[in-house]
Order: structure tokens, then C-alpha cells, then sequence
């Protein structure tokens, strides 16, 4: 369910490198260049 979905971004638990805040907080949609959208606190 919807409910279950844990907090922060979705790729948290499988992403290399992934920080202390990737697990608290969802990242913005970012446009580092045309046509491209990312979501990453990386970015």
C-alpha cells in the first residue's frame, strides 16, 4: 500500500551512494540540461 512507502528517495536502500539524507528526505526534480530531469541530492 501507499502507506508503506518508506520516506526519502524511492532508490535509498539500493543506490552506491546514497547519504544520510537520501533516507529522510524525497530530492527535487533538477533539469541539468535540455530534454533531462533527475531527482538526486547529487545533482
Amino acid at each position: 500500500p501507499l502507506e508503506a512507502v518508506p520516506a526519502g528517495c524511492p532508490f535509498h536502500d539500493r543506490c552506491p551512494e546514497v547519504m544520510d539524507v537520501c533516507r529522510r528526505v524525497e530530492p527535487a526534480a533538477r533539469r541539468p540540461g535540455p530534454g533531462v530531469t533527475v531527482r538526486c541530492h547529487l545533482w
